[in-house]
């Protein structure tokens, strides 16, 4: 009897583990079996411009009730879900073909609106219609859903870059106007000034990026950027401001022809070095070199041109160099009315530390050519000339490289820093022209109102001398004023008799 109850005692052990493993199995099927999935058609927006909506259908399987589910951006800067709460109808037949979904209406669609440029995602919550919590097994797991805003492409936007380029190529060719062959030639013969420019230019601005980048902890895209506009030659936005600020006008010009040809090498050499840091192991970058060659172009023909003018139809040029300031003052009010227009977006995109690190690597440029060039003992013309080279960055060569590597919207994300950093550089130059003019305006009312009251004086002391007497002249030297018995003329180290013309005329040179 013992051993007959310890045989079903046995028998009853195993029935149990039996039941127990069955029982498992059981529930984990049913649990894959009741277990809701998600997709949606289209499976991401990826093209979705600023201003427009685009729907989005709700796609489920194995939904064992009515649902509601609720969808919101993670950026809501860039774009916002009109109808956030979406009723999700668990008898809703599924959808195989992800075609275009514009004419999808019903309560198992929602709408996405993009705002501005920029890449997002959306988030997804399910709860039953009641607004109470699924429990934990239950939550089904959504796909990840992209969406990407692009920036609409304007008139203004595709005009804006040929009018900047044709005055440019304008002024270009008025400056070559002043520009001798000899003067240029002596340049290249003794480089000093110009091996000193491509030095602060290919291992000062880059080394500086990339310091700048690290200290700031910059995210890599932004960081690529600063240390893209670092790599970049001097622009033609330099010679202008070298004209205006009164720098060395002919030694701007060939640096910047020497440093765009430099730039054939010194780019990607300087891109390969420092870029270790974001990418394992170095990231190859291609080398815009149709876009060098044409800046190359844009700089020699127009210069040509001008020099030309200047050795055959000298009254021609004569024209054209008064041409250069006007023309230099039109690009200034052409970028800070439609260029700012152009590039409003930008504004959208920027924060504290973009800013402060895009105004911060020309301010870097602008001390560091002055520096070197002060070491060297340069003249003030080649001091200014120096410092703005190596400041100005050519930007359309950093666009041009981002244009190779990026698709939208990475290719305008990506050159927000070096269009910061061009923007900046045209502030702080012009800011600077525009101080120069104030101070050369008043000083010259000082110089006129000093000199006139000069001139009385020494009229009435004529009056008081005797007759046939004559007059000791009274020599008075400022700057570049000389006052000779009350005349104004030209001080350069010597003393000029006074004719009767200079009288007349009284003519103040500053």
């Amino acid at each position: 009897m013992p051993r007959d109850m310890l045989r079903a005692t046995r028998i009853t052990a195993f029935d149990l583990l039996f039941l127990l493993i069955f029982s498992v199995s059981r529930m984990t099927t049913a649990e894959n079996e009741t277990l809701a999935t998600f997709d949606f058609i289209p499976p991401n927006i990826k093209s979705l411009v600023e201003g427009q909506d685009r729907d989005v259908l709700v796609n489920h399987s194995a939904l064992a009730d009515d649902m509601l589910l609720t969808v919101v951006a993670s950026d809501d800067k860039v774009f916002r879900v009109l109808n956030p709460v979406v009723f999700v109808n668990r008898q809703q037949p599924v959808f195989t073909n992800a075609s275009n979904t514009s004419d999808i209406t019903g309560n198992s669609t929602f709408r996405v609106h993009g705002i501005r440029l920029g890449k997002a995602s959306l988030k997804f919550h399910l709860t039953r219609t009641d607004g109470s919590e699924l429990p934990k097994n239950d939550t089904p797991r959504f796909p990840e859903f992209q969406v990407w805003v692009l920036r609409p492409i304007r008139i203004v936007d595709q005009i804006f870059p040929y009018a900047i380029v044709l005055v440019l190529v304008l002024n270009t060719c008025t400056m070559g106007c002043k520009l001798q062959w000899s003067v240029i030639k002596s340049l290249l013969v003794r480089p000093a000034s110009v091996s000193i420019g491509a030095c602060c230019q290919f291992i000062g601005m880059p080394l500086f990026a990339f310091t700048i980048s690290v200290a700031f902890s910059l995210p890599p895209e932004s960081a690529f950027g600063l240390l893209l506009i670092g790599c970049c030659p001097g622009g033609g936005l330099s010679n202008i401001f070298s004209f205006l600020l009164d720098g060395d006008l002919t030694l701007s010009i060939t640096m910047t022809f020497c440093s765009t040809l430099l730039a054939l090498g010194m780019m990607p050499l300087n891109l390969f070095i420092y870029s270790h840091y974001w990418t394992s192991g170095g990231k190859r970058f291609p080398v815009p070199y149709i876009t060098i060659i044409v800046s190359l172009a844009l700089l020699c023909i127009p210069v040509g041109i001008g020099m030309a003018l200047r050795h055959f139809k000298p009254t021609v040029a004569k024209k054209g160099i008064k041409l250069i300031r006007p023309m230099g003052i039109l690009l200034i009010l052409l970028a800070l009315s439609t260029g700012v227009y152009s590039n409003i977006y930008l504004v959208y995109q920027w924060d504290l530390v973009i800013l402060a690190c895009s105004f911060l690597l020309p301010v870097a440029g602008f001390a560091l050519g002055a520096v070197a060039a002060l070491v060297f003992k340069r003249e003030a013309p080649k001091v200014k000339t120096i410092s703005m080279e190596t400041g100005i960055q050519n930007s359309a060569l950093a666009t041009a490289l981002i244009q190779l590597m990026y698709d939208q919207p990475d290719r305008d994300l990506m050159s927000v820093v070096p269009l910061t950093c061009a923007t900046g550089q045209f502030l702080m130059v012009t800011f600077a022209y525009v101080i120069l003019v104030i101070y050369k305006r008043c000083r010259r009312k000082s110089l006129e109102h000093k000199y006139s009251r000069e001139e009385i004086n020494d009229s009435d002391g004529e009056t008081e001398g005797k007759d046939g007497d004559q007059h000791s002249p009274v020599t008075t030297s400022t700057g570049m004023i000389s006052v000779v018995s009350g005349d104004i003329v030209p001080d350069h180290g010597e003393s000029h008799p006074t004719t009767p013309s200079d009288k007349e005329s009284n003519q103040l040179l500053i």
